[in-house]
């Protein structure tokens, strides 16, 4: 199980945050430009909340799933 934060700034970015928070608060205290967040706790929730939300393609998809499957970073950015 992992701990995945869906994290929307006020820039227009879209973070994926793999750290651990116990509230939100949190969040908005790591993020300046935070405005809102969500916690998943599964990868496949999140690339289907991803894909319906945004109306992603197969393709983009599986590049946003390649992205999070090789990084080594606790927060990457998603692009559409």
């Amino acid at each position: 199980m992992k701990n995945i934060n869906l994290i929307y700034l006020r820039n227009g970015k879209i973070l994926l945050d793999f750290n651990k928070y116990h509230h939100w608060k949190k969040i908005q205290e790591q993020y300046d430009e935070y405005m809102t967040s969500m916690d998943f706790q599964e990868l496949h929730q999140i690339i289907e909340f991803l894909k319906t939300e945004n109306n992603l393609s197969d393709d983009k998809t599986q590049q946003i799933i390649e992205k999070i499957n090789k990084t080594t970073e606790s927060v990457i950015e998603i692009d559409f």
